[in-house]
């Protein structure tokens, strides 16, 4: 589960006459969305008035900030009981605004690693696992199989090296996950300003729907039938949190300008979710550049640098030959911008490459409107996680051996990609 640490929700101290309230939201395998717009019904109140300061994955047990204004404390704590698989509580008066997106210091993961079907005794029936193959190359262990002096040596590894700081899977799909593609082609679409094709993305039935349950299909073949909104809206099934934001903006708008006023009239963190796919999947392509052109060992010419006594963390420097020669930067402070209007891109090949993808693909940043205007940021290229600490859960003659892993990530550093690199996987 992943715990916001929020700088940006503290309450305590704020006035008790404040209009703005602060409240821990805790969800249990629901999408972030849905579990937003769940509450909001229960509350009486838009989805747009619920303030976070980033989303939760949905196969977890997680635990964030929320913010809302006009609400008693008794009518937030009232949802409880009503409003499947989300939970509020810790409600107090908070500063008189809204917790802003990426307002938060990290988050804090406990994980267990399981390997289900293989018990202990199924082991002793196998035999001892060999400390190394006949090439000399490193065994594949699995949680139940794994020495405790290979998991310690992993995790200090792991906590020295730091991992690539890639956006991880739930952001950017994964290689054969159902809808992966589809997420990236809708931002590419919002990107281009192609209005309808968006609209189509969202609610239309796409060629990798498997995995997607019988009533979301026939809503979504419905849709690329009729084309009717306030029909489709009856079939598409409450889950379906985005396709139904969508459809009831439809039905308010209309569709005569192609659905852009439908599309910009989303929340802010739902409307740009796609935007936000297609950045973060630009973003990881180049790390994967950066890091296979000029390795890990430290900052090279051309770099972009975070400052340490930057008046901002929008503020980078280029690295010279001269920071080179001086060792002045390591490869924790190297930075690769989120595309956007308002970054500067490295002066080495990997910059090159951002401005081919770029002309490769048709998009811009560098206009207005909601999703042309992406402002952009900097990312590191390797983060650490801090805080890591784990401990083997021996298992029984039906239960496997566990793995317990617990660490804090920076904002915005995903826990998958932690663990992709611990495991090797």
């Amino acid at each position: 589960a992943g715990a916001g640490a929020g700088a940006g929700g503290a309450a305590e101290g704020a006035s008790a006459g404040t209009d703005w309230l602060r409240f821990a939201l805790e969800k249990n395998n629901v999408e972030h969305l849905d579990a937003m717009r769940r509450l909001s019904r229960r509350l009486g109140v838009d989805v747009s008035r619920l303030n976070v300061a980033g989303r939760k994955d949905k196969r977890a047990l997680t635990c964030q900030w929320c913010t809302i204004r006009d609400l008693t404390p008794e009518q937030v704590l009232a949802a409880n009981g009503h409003v499947s698989g989300v939970r509020v509580g810790l409600v107090s008066p908070a500063p008189a605004s809204a917790l802003g997106f990426g307002e938060l210091q990290g988050n804090r993961f406990g994980l267990v690693i399981r390997a289900p079907g293989v018990t202990p005794t199924d082991l002793a029936a196998a035999g001892p696992a060999r400390p190394s193959t006949a090439d000399g190359r490193v065994p594949r262990y699995t949680a139940a199989t794994v020495p405790e002096a290979v998991v310690a040596a992993a995790c200090l590894a792991l906590e020295a090296r730091g991992f690539v700081n890639y956006y991880g899977w739930q952001r950017v799909g994964h290689h054969g996950r159902p809808g992966a593609s589809r997420q990236l082609a809708i931002g590419h679409a919002l990107l281009r300003r192609a209005w309808r094709e968006a609209v189509d993305g969202i609610l239309s039935a796409p060629g990798d729907d498997a995995g997607v349950g019988d009533e979301l299909r026939r809503a979504r073949e419905a849709w690329s039938a009729t084309r009717d909104p306030k029909e489709c809206l009856k079939l598409f099934p409450s889950n379906a949190a985005l396709e139904r934001l969508l459809l009831e903006r439809l039905v308010r708008y209309g569709e005569a300008d192609g659905g852009q006023r439908a599309l910009e009239s989303l929340p802010h963190s739902t409307r740009n979710l796609h935007v936000q796919c297609f950045q973060s999947a630009m973003w990881n392509r180049m790390a994967s550049a950066r890091v296979k052109l000029y390795g890990v060992d430290g900052a090279v010419e051309g770099d972009l640098v975070r400052l340490e006594d930057a008046a901002t963390a929008k503020d980078v420097a280029v690295v010279t030959a001269a920071d080179v020669a001086a060792s002045r930067f390591s490869i924790e402070d190297v930075v690769l911008p989120l595309p956007g209007g308002r970054v500067q891109y490295p002066e080495h090949e990997v910059g090159a490459l951002y401005r081919a993808e770029f002309t490769r693909l048709g998009v811009s940043f560098d206009g207005d409107g909601v999703f042309g205007g992406q402002k952009g940021a900097y990312r590191p290229v390797i983060t650490r996680p801090a805080g890591l600490g784990w401990s083997v859960i021996e298992g029984s003659a039906s239960a496997a051996r566990s793995l317990l892993v617990e660490f804090t990530l920076p904002s915005g550093s995903f826990a998958t990609m932690c663990v992709r690199e611990l495991m090797k996987t």
